[in-house]
């Protein structure tokens, strides 16, 4: 594909610069489609494409082999959106207000969209490298694009098909599960893994604080990196690759005291169900490197979908016991597995052995609206929260069943609201434990000691230190105090002594971090009210220009938006995804005010007015809707 020229003359500056500067926001090109497509495609899905010359609506047929149809939307050179036609494509079905579903996966990249020069269709790496290749001088964040490029590239060259990045090496290798590829597999893999580290080992040395696109340092990247390589490298056995990675590897004192707390709160032989890349890699680095309680399974659920890491799994972890083989997870994953809400209740061992019976034409599978698990010699009531079962959901409660002998934990327990098992998790420590009886483990001295341990270790450096994950952290620590029983109450105010003087408020407040900010008030709003008035005394000149200096013109509006809700949470005493339930239980005059959460609330309505009256803002569908809902939380306080 021909790129455009390293100079625009239309417009004298860099074509790199052009891109950064002149295409739209994602958000954007979003809403512009969603105004314009009226019906769905029978004969394929549809997709956005964030190429050389614009933005185009992608129509992939289903069918394999028929090409890609682009239909572009925003022209480079015009600088503008285009009217667009999709009656090639077109169908009898009518499109609603609700996007067709496969635009979800583009909307969850939406960061990446808006930082790449190009994303979103097979050949933007390319695209990408020979615009970037044409600049002796890399950016900070060109070389982040490059090295995310080239680990995209290693993650598909060692499992073909697997991940949705818009790279396809299907037709020159295939995915083997958990076994050693072909010399020229490994090989290709081998050097775009390396060209990933050698960017982010140049974003290292060049540019010591850069922050990364999701907000994490390059330090943590470059290690995160070399552990996402390192466990490629184990999957396909490419024994040299992993030694050479192992010897790189590093991680900092306060990710290793991360990866200690969570390690620490499981018994032994414990499971631990992780979530991201965050609450994973450094456990099992401190594992392997350091021995680190390795009695402990860390098993990541995103990753479970994939048959290749559920296939080492099994092979590398010991006395790890299930029903889901090779076949099974195939026959599992072959067909969606909807939730009957009438539905019987089952245990769900039978069910699971029932399921596996099966033999019928139909296109899906059904599961009950609630199981039941015999788990460490008590029968755990599950009720589904979720429309549809993964393959990861039901291996997670088949490890559960099959491993009565294990206790489960979570660092991530959201992640397990949707299969039912939150209600069942305790807060003993920075893993959640599962459990028969919460209040009883709860009581438990050995909970206390490992909270009190946990906030030993919560000092301004080790938040500091976490960059992104210093909020989840704070809120998992808030939770942990004020889950403690009533019955170690002094203990429970010693904790929060100890938290006040650990992280003072000043010293948080110059963090400017909005998010860490609304976590330690939202904590004492139940510990201690009285430092919420410290908290927002401290923060008011902080507020005051912050609120100011947002306007729809601003490059990070959804960040800024972000902040304004962070700030009616600290201010107001509820969080703006509360409305519905606050504006139907609570009157005009129980809402009681101080002058100064008043006076900054009433700031923070007409920037959220002017906002909304903005012709930027009304071309971003779900901004809009962001500055709407926050303007009914204001609403609801009655400032006027």
């Amino acid at each position: 594909m021909a790129l455009s020229a390293q100079v625009s003359f239309a417009n004298a500056i860099p074509e790199r610069e052009f891109v950064r500067r002149n295409f739209p926001a994602f958000e954007e090109v979003f809403t512009h489609i969603m105004m314009n497509l009226d019906s769905y495609c029978d004969e394929c899905f549809y997709g956005i494409a964030k190429k050389p010359e614009g933005y185009y609506l992608s129509a992939t047929p289903f069918e394999e082999g028929q090409p890609t149809k682009y239909i572009k939307v925003w022209d480079r050179n015009a600088a503008d959106f285009v009217s667009f036609d999709i009656s090639e494509v077109a169908s009898d079905k009518r499109l609603g207000q609700e996007p067709p579903e496969e635009f979800k996966t583009n909307y969850q990249q939406v960061n990446f969209y808006d930082f790449n020069l190009y994303y979103g269709y097979n050949g933007w790496i390319e695209d990408t490298r020979a615009l970037l290749n044409q600049y002796p001088e890399k950016t900070a964040e060109d070389l982040e694009i490059l090295a995310r490029s080239y680990a995209y590239e290693a993650t598909e060259a060692a499992h073909p098909g697997v991940t949705q990045n818009y790279i396809d090496l299907s037709g020159l290798f295939e995915d083997k599960g958990y076994a050693k590829v072909g010399a020229t597999q490994m090989l290709y893999f081998g050097e775009v893994a390396n060209k990933s580290l050698e960017n982010w080992q140049q974003l290292e040395r060049d540019y010591p604080d850069y922050i990364g696109v999701t907000g994490d340092n390059v330090d943590f990247l470059r290690s995160n990196e070399y552990m996402h390589l390192w466990v490629l490298a184990k999957s396909i056995k490419a024994t040299m690759l992993t030694a050479t990675f192992e010897k790189n590897l590093y991680y900092s004192e306060s990710w290793r005291q991360f990866a200690f707390n969570n390690l620490n709160a499981c018994e032994g032989g414990g499971i631990l169900f992780t979530a991201s890349s965050q609450d994973t890699y450094p456990l099992l680095y401190e594992q392997f490197k350091f021995g680190t309680r390795s009695d402990v399974a860390v098993i990541n659920t995103s990753l479970l979908n994939a048959s290749w890491y559920w296939e080492m799994l099994r092979e590398t972890t010991d006395n790890l016991q299930t029903t889901i083989k090779n076949k099974e997870f195939e026959f599992l994953s072959d067909k969606p597995i909807f939730v009957d809400r009438e539905k019987e209740t089952l245990p769900f061992k039978q069910w699971l052995q029932e399921l596996l019976k099966e033999d019928t034409e139909a296109t899906y599978r059904l599961a009950p609206r609630d199981f039941y698990i015999n788990y460490q010699g008590t029968n755990l009531d599950l009720e589904l929260k979720t429309p549809s079962l993964f393959t990861s959901d039901i291996i997670v409660l088949d490890l559960l069943a099959n491993n009565p002998e294990r206790k489960g934990y979570t660092n991530a327990p959201y992640g397990m609201v949707s299969i039912g098992l939150y209600d069942h998790l305790a807060a003993t420590g920075r893993a959640f434990s599962l459990v028969s009886d919460k209040m009883a483990t709860m009581q438990d001295i050995q909970a206390l000691e490992s909270v009190e341990e946990l906030v030993r270790y919560t000092t301004m450096d080790y938040l500091s230190a976490m960059g992104t994950a210093a909020e989840k952290e704070l809120s998992t620590m808030s939770y942990l105090i004020i889950n403690i029983s009533p019955i170690f109450l002094e203990r429970r105010e010693a904790i929060t002594d100890m938290v006040y003087r650990q992280l003072p408020v000043s010293e948080i407040v110059n963090l400017e971090d909005f998010a860490l900010l609304d976590a330690l008030n939202a904590f004492y709003e139940v510990a201690r009210p009285e430092v919420c008035g410290e908290i927002q005394l401290e923060l008011k000149p902080l507020v005051e220009d912050k609120i100011l200096n947002i306007t729809a013109m601003n490059k990070n509006l959804n960040d800024d938006i972000e902040a304004m809700e962070r700030i009616f949470s600290i201010y107001a005493h509820f969080r703006v995804f509360d409305i519905p339930q606050r504006s139907s239980r609570v009157s005009d005059e129980d809402i009681v005010l101080t002058q100064m959460e008043r006076n900054i609330l009433t700031q923070l309505q007409e920037k959220a007015v002017a906002l909304f009256e903005s012709p930027v803002v009304r071309q971003r569908d779900l901004t809009l809707r962001k500055v709407y809902r926050l303007l009914r939380g204001l609403e609801v306080l009655g400032l006027e």
